[in-house]
């Protein structure tokens, strides 16, 4: 292990815990232990300790779900909710456990740093999907609602999947949204 590799390997660690668990219940040092990492090695990549860590981790799941949402294509627009639908089914299947969003874990924080970086996706989501929609020929204030709408549908199709133990919720609600943008996208002219 070089320790160029600890400190994205500790996020990503950090990002997978909380989407098992909880943000209150990651400890640094049994996080360190799993990942076999010195707790010295941990508050030198992490010098504001778990909060930092926390923070880092949400910024890293936010980052990837912003690449799924740029890239994804608006002729078909299933397709992003399609592939986090299996992923969170192929987690479920290769640990055995459900997982949740750990941005939806970070905004029910205690610490008032991580409750902020979780708005702070939460923002940039709703932000790049508006833009993507607005491309798109969508009114931009519709837009803005529409990836408010987005999110939240997403995240509690997430928090039921979890709670259910199956991805019924995530299929019906991406299908939904899917359908929902496509007519939308449909009344505006757009060839998407």
């Amino acid at each position: 292990m070089t320790t160029s590799s600890t400190r994205p390997r500790m996020i990503r660690a950090a990002a997978r815990f909380i989407s098992y668990s909880s943000v209150d219940a990651m400890s640094l040092r049994a996080l360190a232990a799993a990942e076999q990492v010195p707790m010295g090695s941990v508050y030198h990549h992490f010098p504001g300790g778990r909060g930092e860590l926390v923070s880092e981790a949400v910024r890293y799941v936010g980052d990837r779900i912003l690449e799924h949402i740029h890239a994804a294509d608006l002729n078909n627009i299933s397709e992003p909710f399609s592939s986090l639908t299996e992923r969170w089914r192929r987690i479920r299947d290769e640990t055995g456990r459900a997982v949740s969003c750990p941005v939806v874990a970070a905004a029910a924080s205690g610490q008032q740093e991580i409750r902020e970086t979780a708005h702070a996706v939460f923002d940039a989501w709703a932000a790049a999907i508006a833009a993507r929609l607005t491309q798109a020929g969508v009114d931009k204030s519709e837009a803005q609602e529409m990836g408010w709408a987005v999110i939240a549908s997403w995240e509690g199709a997430v928090t039921l999947a979890r709670a259910v133990g199956h991805t019924d919720p995530l299929d019906s609600v991406g299908r939904h949204l899917a359908a929902t943008i496509t007519a939308k996208l449909s009344t505006t002219g757009c060839s998407h």
